[in-house]
């Protein structure tokens, strides 16, 4: 979605990206590939549910089944820290059951 604020401000935002990326390339050729690192957390859902239901025309009542409801209200976060020269860097973080 773009807002009017985007698109008044796009020449900001690419010159922004052609300032990075100059810098970036700049400063690439100091580091070896296994040296620069990106990290990044990712969720994960252990029981992944619809919120859609299929019922005949007029029920009133309409009950979804889980297996597991803790399952459904808790979720898993793992960060992964990735060398350039694609390599996994150290353990990978994880942290168990985090309230959604």
């Amino acid at each position: 979605m773009v807002t009017r604020h985007d698109i008044e401000n796009s020449h900001v935002v690419q010159k922004s990206k052609q300032d990075f990326l100059i810098q970036y390339y700049r400063l690439l050729s100091n580091y070896n590939p296994s040296e620069i690192i990106n990290t990044d957390q990712s969720g994960v859902e252990k029981e992944v549910y619809s919120s859609r239901t299929l019922s005949a025309i007029g029920m009133k009542t309409i009950y979804g089944i889980v297996s597991s409801k803790n399952a459904n209200t808790h979720s898993y976060t793992i960060q992964p820290s990735i060398s350039l020269d694609g390599k996994v860097v150290g353990p990978i973080l994880l942290c168990l059951q985090e309230v959604n």
